[in-house]
């Protein structure tokens, strides 16, 4: 009996162990909410528990007990921006840690936007055009090293670039609105193309904007940059895109856009009826065409999937971690775009990103692929301002508001013209040379960008690796102005370089703005003028009037209200108060017609002569007769003498360059 007790208790604890265990599980189930993802289950949660966070301090990832400050700062730019529907999706170590979805893909029909809807990328098409032409490097397709008039074997002869510098925006092509050749022709964008070497030739003539090898931003750069992956595969774009990422990856959406046919989910496209007031409301917009720049801007996507995108690339699952790493890594040290995307460093972590607008879309994704953490934003309108949104969201993920010691103080110590101003392709080019300098107590945290502008214009950006504490660093670029009439010839312009920029050039997604919080902002500028050669030559410019209540000491203007005089000279005024008319060579009368006075005497008593007023014709023979009479001509001196008081000759000053008579030569009679 005893062990049929003890058989009865062993089961009775057996089944109790399973029912605990069974509750355990359910438990769990009604926790989780699962998603498959990558091939895996992935947690669909808004905020890990902060002791879950590998590392700490500064310089680790903020806590993701984030989520109240993400939904402020989304649901804010949202309301903020006018955006008819919008799709913010996070990931980290493979699991979608935020998802937020707000408005419509439909405005017109009340469809409320998902996740799985379809936006276009616009300028993201760049960074998947890079992860593309890695992997065919990888696969020995290409070699991206090799010149691309050897893959490219009729292109014109002023392209002698590399196909990696399609890529990396150094091969000098143009960009929008920038000269074209003649023989390129009109309307040339509208047409429909199958492939990117079908649209080559319609701007191959174009001249370069810049010198080869110089970084120019460009999207018909990588309409280059697919023609040679055409050419080196066999396939076109649209098929590479399937065939070494929608395919493998299981990314449905992911394809070059054809609008003659109408994919399922897609967004509708929307944009400002007034650009610069969003308060005016928005308006349905047609569809570009798109297919002579698959890759510069004419993918699109789902969120879901470009997310799903993203964490690929960071786990090394779409092109390997060395490549991955040439991706990372910066061509130049100063220039922040690299391989289809913008890289940088902030609050210690390693950044890529790549923002795009175009009708009907604004989009920006960035990840910081040491942490396995991707962030994905898609807008269906070109005004969303989506970089904007995404910069703040990753101020906060990456704790960069929050980081400690941060009080560097960036100042531009130099800002110089390294040569004479320029005129190439229709831009006026200014070389020039910086001098930056931290002179604060802690070194910068992140990236930051340096920049020159003219008026409110930037016109030069450039970001520079983190300083140290009293660190230097020269930077030297051309600012370029576009001005193909010439018309700032001859004038004077104005340049302020500025560390630390707050604004940069278009597609510049390293967050400009994640300033790096210095201890002083106002000394962080300099001023440069330049006079620009040529314009009108040869004409004197006036000399502006002095206002003498501005400068009372000025040559031109001063006055003295005293009239200084020598009172040993003798005096060089007509005592009779009269003025001589005519000091040289005219008639001289006696207007009186009386008494003329030798002021020279002998006898203490004046000596005259009486002589009758000429008149009429007579004038002429009343000066000879005087003259005759007094045959010792009068020095001008003896002429404005005055009249002797005590009986003596006044003294003559010869320092005035007067002399007696004389000492003067008698004239002649006529």
């Amino acid at each position: 009996m005893q062990s049929h007790f003890n058989s009865a208790v062993s089961r009775n604890l057996t089944s109790s162990h399973f029912v605990r265990l069974a509750i355990i599980l359910a438990a769990c189930v009604c926790m989780l909410t699962t998603q498959r993802l990558n091939g895996q289950s992935t947690i669909l949660q808004h905020a890990f528990p902060a002791n879950q966070q590998p590392g700490g301090g500064v310089g680790s990832f903020a806590s993701n007990t984030f989520k109240s400050e993400f939904d402020t700062e989304v649901q804010k730019h949202f309301d903020a921006n006018k955006i008819p529907g919008m799709v913010v999706l996070m990931a980290r170590d493979g699991m979608v840690t935020y998802r937020k979805t707000l408005g419509f893909a439909d405005v017109e029909n009340q469809i409320s936007v998902t996740d799985k809807h379809v936006f276009r990328l616009a300028s993201i098409s760049k960074w998947v055009g890079g992860l593309m032409a890695l992997k065919l490097e990888e696969q020995g397709m290409i070699d991206l090293n090799a010149k691309a008039n050897s893959i490219l074997t009729t292109i014109p002869d002023h392209h002698k670039s590399r196909v990696v510098d399609y890529l990396t925006c150094r091969a000098g092509i143009r960009h929008y609105n920038e000269p074209v050749s003649p023989l390129t022709p009109a309307g040339w964008s509208s047409t429909v193309y199958h492939s990117a070497w079908d649209a080559l030739p319609f701007m191959w003539h174009d001249p370069l904007a810049v010198d080869a090898g110089t970084s120019h931003y460009s999207t018909h750069s990588y309409t280059f940059l697919g023609a040679c992956l055409e050419q080196s595969s066999g396939k076109t774009i649209p098929q590479l895109v399937t065939q070494l990422l929608r395919n493998p990856h299981g990314l449905n959406t992911l394809r070059t856009e054809n609008l003659s046919y109408t994919a399922a989910n897609r967004v509708k496209l929307y944009g400002r009826i007034d650009s610069d007031n969003p308060e005016a409301g928005n308006q349905l917009v047609s569809a570009d065409n798109l297919t002579w720049k698959f890759l510069g801007g004419g993918l699109e996507s789902s969120g879901r999937d470009l997310l799903r995108l993203g964490m690929k690339v960071c786990d090394g699952q779409v092109i390997s971690h060395d490549s991955l790493e040439r991706m990372l890594d910066r061509i130049e040290p100063d220039s922040g775009y690299n391989l289809g995307c913008n890289t940088g460093v902030e609050n210690g972590n390693r950044i890529l990103a790549k923002d795009g607008g175009q009708t009907g879309a604004s989009s920006y994704i960035w990840m910081a692929p040491d942490k396995r953490m991707v962030m994905v934003i898609l807008t269906n309108i070109k005004q969303g301002k989506a970089s904007t949104l995404g910069k703040k969201l990753r101020s906060i993920a990456l704790g960069t508001t929050n980081a400690a010691n941060q009080s560097p103080d960036l100042v531009v110590k130099k800002f110089s013209r390294t040569g004479t101003p320029y005129y190439q392709n229709g831009n006026l080019k200014i070389p020039f040379e910086l001098l930056i300098e931290n002179q604060g107590k802690a070194g910068t945290p992140n990236d930051f960008v340096n920049g020159v502008r003219l008026g409110t214009n930037y016109r030069w950006t450039r970001f520079m690796k983190t300083l140290p504490s009293k660190g230097k660093k020269t930077v030297t670029g051309t600012i370029k102005i576009n001005d193909p009439g010439k018309l700032n010839q001859g004038r004077t312009l104005t340049f302020v370089a500025t560390a630390d920029a707050p604004i940069a050039a278009a597609d510049t997604s390293i967050d400009p703005r994640a300033r790096v919080f210095e201890s002083v902002e106002t000394n962080n500028s300099r001023i440069l003028k330049v006079k620009v050669p040529g314009g009108i030559g040869g004409l004197q410019i006036a000399q502006p009037v002095r206002d003498p209540n501005l400068n009372p000491r000025s040559p031109a203007t001063r006055t003295n209200p005293t009239t200084r005089t020598n009172p040993n000279a003798p005096s060089r005024t007509n005592p009779s108060g009269a003025k001589r008319a005519n000091p040289k060579n005219a008639k001289r009368t006696n207007p009186k017609g009386g008494t003329r006075t030798n002021p020279s005497r002998t006898n203490g008593k004046p000596a005259t002569k009486t002589a009758p007023a000429p008149t009429g014709s007579d004038k002429g023979k009343g000066r000879k007769k005087a003259k005759r009479a007094n045959s010792k001509p009068k020095s001008k001196a003896q002429k404005s003498k005055p009249r002797r008081t005590n009986g003596k000759r006044p003294k003559i000053d010869k320092s005035q360059g007067e002399t007696a008579s004389k000492d003067k030569p008698k004239k002649k009679n006529r």
